[in-house]
């Protein structure tokens, strides 16, 4: 996994976004978050990153927003770090199971797209069935569409 800090405040306060799969921090540089530093997770090839880890301790409040892939990746992340002063989460148009005949891309599907694939258009990509297992945590809904305003800085 990366990491990109795209917007800083120099705040306390982290607004923490898991892009999709094969996305980049660039649809996200143009947001700002009053009160708010914002990072972007991305390329979940690995589900760590030593850039991240060094990161997010200088932050006493994180809010995650997660989008499409970086549902799973969140919730992978999330397991393994659970020492971390999450405020808020919202899951956007993702599943804990990405690759999955009932509960997300069914299996056929997925396959015809990433043979479609040239070989180095998915550098940036990993392949979800193998980078997580069925058995992370989920992250349970949106949990808040606001980010909290009675947070001291």
């Amino acid at each position: 996994m990366k990491i990109e800090l795209t917007y800083t405040s120099d705040s306390h306060r982290l607004l923490l976004i898991f892009a999709g799969w094969g996305m980049d921090p660039q649809p996200f540089r143009h947001l700002t978050a009053n009160g708010y530093d914002i990072a972007v997770a991305f390329d979940h090839r690995s589900a760590e990153c030593a850039d991240i880890i060094n990161l997010l301790p200088r932050y006493s409040e994180i809010c995650l927003l997660a989008w499409s892939f970086g549902v799973a990746a969140a919730a992978h992340f999330l397991r393994n770090h659970p020492e971390l002063p999450i405020t808020a989460k919202a899951a956007v148009n993702g599943t804990l199971f990405p690759v999955d005949d009932t509960k997300g891309i069914p299996r056929a599907i997925f396959d015809g797209s990433t043979n479609g694939l040239l070989p180095n258009s998915t550098d940036a990509c990993a392949d979800p069935p193998n980078a997580y297992p069925p058995t992370t945590p989920c992250i349970r809904g949106v949990i808040s569409t606001n980010l909290p305003t009675n947070s001291k800085p």
